[in-house]
């Protein structure tokens, strides 16, 4: 049940790429309250990482990182993610985003060490080049 309904809340996102900022502000609130009417077995399903990275993501690119610390917390506190680095890169976006460079980069050199790297491929090189510093 909850699974469906978590597909549902990436389809209020639909067409979001040619949305106005507006519009996607719009989609994102949407999405927000339809998640909070969700059962707490959210959390235990795959689908919820989807959603969680997808409104991270979306909250880092609009300037947003304390609204992006919630979805944050979702893929962080999911024991059943694996422990690449992936969850130290989150926090370190997160606090970059939020202009605390130095605390970014003691996760980002965390983030780097477990994955080799390859957490970063594909990532902005801002937070690459913060390592560098």
């Amino acid at each position: 049940m909850a699974r469906n309904k978590i597909i549902e809340l990436l389809g209020r996102a639909a067409g979001y790429e040619s949305m106005t900022l507006e519009q996607k502000e719009k989609a994102l609130n949407n999405i927000e309250k339809g998640w909070e009417d969700l059962p707490d077995d959210k959390y235990k399903l795959s689908e919820s990482a989807m959603v969680a990275i997808f409104m991270l993501e979306e909250y880092l690119i609009m300037g947003k990182p304390e609204l992006a610390r919630k979805w944050g917390d979702v893929l962080i506190n999911d024991e059943d993610r694996p422990d690449c680095g992936e969850k130290e890169l989150i926090k370190g976006k997160i606090l970059f985003e939020s202009g605390q460079i130095d605390e970014a980069k003691e996760f980002f050199k965390i983030a780097f060490q477990k994955s080799k790297g390859r957490i970063f491929a594909g990532e902005p090189k801002k937070y690459v080049d913060v390592l560098k510093k």
